[in-house]
């Protein structure tokens, strides 16, 4: 074996047999970053969710980040001069850097504050030679794509000036085509990603690429992709989540099937807001309003107007209960919209419990937030609704028949 397959070899155990976080480190130079700035480091979380991380430049040029990473995943950097609040680079869109943070990794980045893409990276899995060369690929190809975002954001910041409808007409569809031209690029990107899989079965960074793959290409090629591999890569850690994640898919097309009226509400028990266990066969013989929403969604905090208007109608009737099942990462989030909305019946959150095949939110098929549900007194689906409209409620309409 030569040393340049020796090294690759090395390489690929050490992403094999990261079973627990390891340390990862990064230390920067970048050219025009002064004392005071700020870089944020966006990690995407294999459950959907997003960690920000914060590094200060202590000399110019200069900034060190360490993080325990668990297993191989996607970063974002951004560069914020003093002064650049959060909220800010939500608002701008600015562009970042992307950068894959593999357990144990020592990573450096240079380059000028002006490029902020185009930063390079050395150490760690980017000395790889087959690893680069995938990094190249698909930043070639998303590339591609910043002509059609700039002419978006250029379009959009001129939105509210038109008065003209016809041109605001024009300019729709513009951002249509535009939008569609984007998704293009990244279903080139996901066709990267799958020859990558399909070349490299053996390579524990298939795992890494294969969970990258997302949307419509994922529900037709992940399974199979995901069969392709072989069992010591489907041993790893972020295989071992791709895994869960096709099972949890299949459970939740399942459950689409039987979430509807006159079929049995799935049982559940999740820990209320009060410390207490919340049972929904507890329930037996009450009407039982379920509301699944998130203190994120917009539309569900405008529903809880609604709802508090429909319990306080009902709150007292001994045969009426309602239950809202909040999908939050962050407890403290959802705790703190409770308050503010005032919501005083029974409070969840089904993020309690990890995403997977018996998750409440996949066991009852939710897709859209909110979604309402009626359960009768003998446990079986009486209604389901999508999204909130103030002026049409069915389910508030049929408790009106129930009760009256």
């Amino acid at each position: 074996m030569t040393l340049k397959k020796t090294l690759f070899a090395l390489t690929a155990c050490a992403l094999c047999i990261q079973a627990a976080a390891q340390n990862t480190n990064i230390t920067a130079r970048i050219k025009g970053m002064k004392k005071g700035d700020t870089a944020y480091i966006v990690k995407r979380t294999d459950d959907g969710g997003i960690d920000i991380d914060t590094a200060k430049c202590e000399k110019n040029g200069r900034f060190e980040y360490s993080s325990d990473i668990p297993y191989t995943m996607d970063a974002a950097l951004f560069y914020a001069p003093a002064g650049t609040t959060l909220e800010d680079i939500k608002r701008t869109e600015p562009k970042s850097l992307p950068i894959c943070l593999n357990p144990g990794d020592r990573l450096h980045i240079k380059g000028s504050a002006d490029d902020i893409p185009g930063l390079e990276i050395s150490g760690g899995i980017y000395d790889n030679r087959i690893y680069r060369s995938y990094f190249t690929g698909i930043r070639d190809i998303m590339s591609s794509a910043d002509v059609y975002r700039d002419s978006m954001k250029a379009i959009s910041n001129t939105a509210s000036d038109i008065k003209d409808e016809e041109l605001r007409r024009k300019n729709s569809e513009k951002l249509r085509e535009l939008n569609n031209k984007i998704w293009g690029v990244v279903e080139d990107s996901y066709r990267y990603m799958d020859g990558f899989v399909r070349a490299h079965p053996d390579d524990p960074f298939s795992s890494y690429v294969l969970g990258n793959i997302k949307g419509s290409y994922s529900e037709k090629h992940r399974e199979s992709l995901y069969n392709l591999l072989s069992e010591r890569v489907k041993a790893t850690p972020k295989a071992k989540i791709i895994a869960s994640q096709i099972e949890t898919e299949k459970a939740w097309k399942e459950a689409k099937g039987r979430i509807t009226a006159g079929a049995k509400a799935p049982d559940f028990t999740l820990t209320g807001i009060d410390g207490r266990k919340v049972t929904l066969s507890d329930f037996r013989g009450r009407y039982v309003f379920l509301d699944f929403w998130g203190s994120w969604c917009g539309p569900c905090r405008q529903a809880n107007k609604h709802m508090k208007t429909l319990y306080e109608k009902y709150k007292d009737r001994a045969d009426f209960a309602m239950i809202s099942l909040a999908l939050d990462r962050d407890d403290k989030a959802w705790r703190k919209a409770v308050e503010e909305d005032g919501l005083t019946w029974t409070q969840v959150n089904m993020c309690e419990t990890p995403s997977g095949p018996q998750s409440v939110s996949v066991i009852y098929a939710i897709s859209m937030y909110p979604t309402q549900i009626l359960v009768s007194p003998d446990g079986s689906i009486m209604a389901v609704r999508f999204g909130y409209n103030e002026k049409k409620d069915d389910i508030a309409d049929m408790l009106e028949n129930i009760f009256k």
